[in-house]
Parts: structure tokens; sequence; C-alpha cells
């Protein structure tokens, strides 16, 4: 048991320094009576989260009561869902990021 959660540990530092994906979790989500669960990765730096969302159906989520990462991202791929908590002057970084690939893209369209 021990070897196993070292390898968990060695890929989660693994998929750190790679991706920027600093937690991976399989959490309980209830939305009804139902009790499901949900494999969930948190990425840390919004350059990985540009990176891994591309592609992607990116929401947005207000965080309510929280002053210092008000804003959340967002998007499922390949049964995860991956997200990014934010701070005020991060999500207008990537509202900018997100502005340029959008431009970038219809002007080459």
């Amino acid at each position: 048991m021990i070897e196993k959660i070292k390898e968990v540990i060695r890929l989660q530092e693994e998929l750190e320094n790679e991706h920027g994906i600093i937690s991976i979790e399989k959490s309980m989500v209830t939305k009804s009576k139902r009790v499901k669960y949900r494999n969930e990765a948190n990425i840390h730096e919004l350059k990985d989260f540009l990176k891994l969302s591309a592609g992607h159906d990116v929401l947005y989520e207000p965080r309510k009561n929280f002053d210092y990462y008000p804003h959340k991202l967002c998007f499922e791929s390949e049964n995860v869902y991956f997200f990014m908590i934010l701070t005020d002057e991060t999500y207008e970084e990537y509202k900018k990021a997100v502005a340029l690939t959008t431009t970038k893209e219809s002007i080459d369209t």
C-alpha cells in the first residue's frame, strides 16, 4: 500500500510540474437526493489552464463569500472536471487572453 501511495505522490508531482495541476481528487457532488462522484483536477497557473482548456467550453462560476478568489473557471474533458479559482487580477488576465485568442481565430477564418 505504501508503494502505491508513493507512486500517486510521484504522479501528482509530475502533473504539477508539467501541467500546473496542484490537486486531484474524487469529490462527492449532490444536486438531488442521489449521490454522485466526480473526478476533479485543480489547475494553479493561468497559462496551464489556457493550454488545457483549449478546444473546450469553459464555464464561469462566481464564488460568493470569497474575497480573494471570487472567480472560478471550469471545463470537463474525458470525465474529469478541471477547474481554477482566480483573483480579480488573474480573471482580468484570462479575459484578455481569451479575447486575443477569439480575435485571432476570427481574423484567421
